[in-house]
Formats: C-alpha cells, structure tokens, sequence
C-alpha cells in the first residue's frame, strides 16, 4: 500500500474515532451543565421556601405544612412550574408535605441519600418512575427519566429537614441530543474537510 493510501486509512480512522470521542465528551459536558441548572433551580426554591417555613413545622405534631396556605403557595411557585413532584422531610424520615397527599404525615426508614443531605449535602441522581418510592403522582411516563435532588433544608444554623424534588428529563435529553447533533456535525464536516485537504497534499507530495 502506498504512502498516499496509508495516510487516507490511518487518517480517516483517526477522523472517525475524534468525532465519536467528542460526541461523548460534548453530551456529558451538556448534561452536566444541565444537571447543575436544576440542583441550581432546586436550592433557589428552597430558599424562596424558606420565607415560608419556621423550626415549629418540623416539630412533630404541628400539621401547619399540611394546610391550604402552604399548599397553595407550593402548588403556584413550584409544583407544575418548577418540579413535577416534591417533598418535604422531617428528621426522622416522616414525609411533612408532598404534592401527593396521600404520603404526607406517613413515616419511612432514612435511606442513604437522605443522610447525605442531612449531613449538609445537596444530592442528586436519575432515576425511573417505577424506581420513585414513597409516593409517585406522575402517570403516563414510564419510559422517562426525572432528575430527582435531595436539598437540606437549615433553619437558625441547624438542618430540620429535606426538600426533595423530581424533574422530568424527557425536554432536557431531547434540547440536549439537539445540541449534540449540530456540534457533532459541525465538528465531523471540519474534519472530513481537513482529511481530503491533506490528503490531496500527501498525494500530490
């Protein structure tokens, strides 16, 4: 095989194997970015939330959170808008307000991310809707994925509970896999654009 041959082979091996290594580099680089825009939007509502909250609702026995007010300042500023799903914590892993009524008041063993986030931690992982426990309001969407984000909540320089958020991620895949694309392309088209250029000097050298 002639030089000129090696060099188109080796080369557009080379190509190939850049423009696979930067679609993957690129997607989690955008995915990334994503998720640190909704833990950013998760702990912007917990501190909004704040204004709203004193260390006597995580005292148990005081029901204030179960009340209309409250709800009704949850359902307009964050559930639909924000969040399709949302917790509130106590310490002792009794659920103080969801958008799902039916868990509110019950109790539940602490799982590990909730001790990470009442050790001061903001935590956050993807998971499934049949993977969600202790409550899931979200019909119809099966095959989706939620961004789902544990943010402690602190009261008077002390951690009394958790704010728990789920986001659908089936908008933020799809802008995602967009935005990919054209960058993948533009980057590929270069590429390619470049191999036939020097090919063509290896050729005429």
């Amino acid at each position: 095989m002639s030089i000129s041959k090696r060099f188109s082979v080796y080369s557009l091996i080379f190509i190939f194997l850049t423009g696979a290594v930067t679609w993957l580099v690129v997607q989690k680089a955008v995915s990334d970015q994503v998720f640190l825009e909704y833990e950013h939007n998760a702990k912007t509502a917990q501190r909004n939330m704040l204004h709203h909250l004193k260390a006597s609702d995580f005292r148990p026995g005081d029901e204030r959170l179960e009340g209309r007010a409250f709800d009704e300042f949850m359902t307009e500023s964050m559930v639909g808008n924000h969040f399709d799903f949302v917790k509130i914590w106590g310490l002792n892993g009794q659920i103080l307000y969801s958008n799902d009524r039916s868990i509110i008041g019950k109790k539940f063993e602490v799982e590990e991310d909730m001790r990470l986030a009442l050790s001061g931690r903001v935590v956050s992982e993807v998971t499934k809707p049949g993977a969600i426990s202790h409550g899931a309001p979200i019909k119809g969407k099966k095959e989706a994925s939620y961004l789902e984000v544990y943010t402690p909540i602190e009261l008077g320089g002390k951690i009394v509970g958790v704010f728990e958020t789920y986001c659908d991620l089936t908008a933020v895949y799809e802008r995602t896999e967009k935005i990919n694309t054209s960058i993948v392309a533009v980057i590929s088209v270069s590429l390619v654009l470049l191999w036939f250029a020097l090919s063509r000097i290896v050729k005429q050298a």
